[in-house]
């Protein structure tokens, strides 16, 4: 790969913290919105045609014990491998429970294939490059620990419903609820628009009253459940934000299981 130690243990550190507090800051300020989306954006295949989902599993699958120095590469490409795809995962500005989850299980199969690096080059005679694949190691616990230290999920509780939110309920009956609790969206204005207009319809026409109410039932009953809008939108979106409240604290179970604290 021919980047030497471009990954220090300093900067390790860093990408653990950052990664921490930028999952902690997103679930404080706004569960539901934070992605859980991963993409392998550097698939790529070997000569032989076979296919790796990323170029760590082509040097941890490919690897095998030849010269000194040979091996020893070996290991740095590991190692550089993983934090260059950990750098993949934060550019485009989002980082994802489920693409921190994914890093954590490369952690276990990196620390593996290092683990048989170092094997080799002792069985190789060489001390000195084994002890620095041996800090390596140590850079992606610290990794690990940087990222448990950052990632914050014991108070972290589904938002109590305010009390905007919780006088949509009584407006879905009107096809109000969606102007109350999403102005920003075109949509809203259409059905708030639709609902006044059929209610003062229905009051100053007696005779289409019923009908008038039957529709806005239909639009109760089956409109908005469907179309998940108004108030069904908002349980979705608290549905999520309790999910992914699960997962940051399943996240932070399985760092502490690997830290072993």
């Amino acid at each position: 790969m021919g980047l030497g130690n471009t990954f220090t243990n300093a900067i390790v550190r860093e990408i653990g913290r950052n990664y921490g507090k930028a999952i902690s800051n997103s679930l404080m300020g706004n569960a539901h919105s934070t992605p859980i989306s991963i993409a392998s954006s550097n698939s790529i295949k070997s000569r032989g045609g076979r296919k790796y989902e990323t170029k760590l599993d082509e040097y941890l699958e490919k690897f095998e014990i030849k010269g000194a120095v040979a091996t020893f590469n070996s290991g740095q490409n590991m190692y550089n491998a993983f934090f260059e795809l950990a750098s993949e995962a934060k550019a485009d500005n989002q980082i994802s429970l489920y693409e921190i989850s994914y890093l954590a299980d490369k952690v276990v199969d990196t620390t593996k294939g290092l683990i048989k690096v170092e094997n080799a080059l002792i069985e190789l005679g060489d001390e000195g490059k084994a002890e620095i694949i041996s800090q390596k190691k140590t850079d992606l616990y610290e990794f690990l620990e940087e990222l448990d230290n950052g990632l914050l999920v014991d108070e972290l509780t589904v938002s109590p419903l305010s009390t905007t939110q919780k006088i949509a309920f009584p407006l879905s009956l009107l096809a109000l609820d969606r102007i109350v609790l999403f102005p920003k969206s075109f949509g809203s204005y259409f059905w708030a628009i639709f609902g006044v207009g059929l209610t003062y319809f229905s009051i100053n026409n007696s005779s289409s009253t019923k009908n008038g109410f039957y529709v806005l039932a239909i639009y109760t009953i089956l409109i908005n459940p469907i179309s998940k809008g108004g108030i069904w939108k908002l349980l979705k979106l608290r549905k999520n934000e309790k999910r992914t409240i699960e997962l940051a604290k399943q996240l932070k179970e399985t760092l502490r299981l690997l830290l072993k604290k």
